[in-house]
């Protein structure tokens, strides 16, 4: 494969990381909450400058597989180069890669499994919120009551058999058990933010064909 040039603009930041797994072709991590994924609007706090810092001085170019929202936590897989960022972008279009999330959540959901299919949609235009709708997109959550907590909060496991945007928040409001302080679905909690986390991935290594599965911790320290 040809060398990268490295991106000029990002700048590297020199902060401990929590690497889930990594070999030759691709690196596993835990992003904290409060961190973005790219480095979209400027600035140097996101996991693309923390990784430029980790292989600095080498040249680096950031390849994320997958993405998580600035307040989920959880594993990000990033390609070491375009062929293996290209082989795990078509395991994720396949249905391939799996990823299972876990969430602090209000209530104690109906039952301790459940499959929520409700289409959704974009409120509006203008507007990040999503909402159920029929006229929105088909949309597959499959969910497990892990653990009950005190102040009427429960753990909650996911998988996502669908991949829409904000789909485990809209759908845990849905049956009535918001995540805890997210106050886009549910109760705004001054000081906090919702504990999502991205705890389980399973994808096919692209080189040795093996079958990988990497966990992290949920942090219910942000309670």
């Amino acid at each position: 494969m040809p060398k990268d040039e490295p991106n000029e603009y990002i700048e590297p930041r020199f902060v401990p990381l929590k690497i889930i797994y990594e070999d030759n072709y691709l690196i596993a991590v835990h992003k904290p909450s409060g961190m973005l994924t790219h480095n979209t609007f400027g600035g140097n706090h996101s996991l693309e400058n923390a990784l430029a810092g980790y292989f600095y001085p080498t040249p680096y170019v950031f390849r994320g597989v997958n993405r998580l929202d600035k307040d989920t936590s959880g594993i990000v897989i990033v390609a070491k180069d375009s062929l293996i960022a290209s082989i795990l972008s078509e395991q994720i279009k396949k249905g391939d890669f799996k990823k299972y999330y876990k969430a602090i959540v209000c209530n104690t959901p109906p039952s301790k499994h459940g499959i929520i299919e409700q289409p959704i949609k974009k409120e509006s235009d203008i507007s990040i919120k999503r909402i159920i709708d029929s006229s929105g997109k088909q949309s597959k959550t499959e969910y497990f009551l892990e653990k009950t907590l005190s102040n009427n909060l429960s753990i909650l496991s996911y998988i996502l058999h669908t991949g829409r945007t904000h789909q485990i928040r809209v759908h845990s409001a849905f049956i009535g058990c918001p995540l805890y302080a997210d106050k886009l679905y549910g109760q705004e909690i001054e000081g906090k933010t919702f504990c999502l986390c991205a705890y389980k991935l399973e994808l096919t290594h692209p080189i040795s064909k093996q079958r990988l599965i990497l966990t992290t911790d949920l942090d219910e320290n942000l309670l």
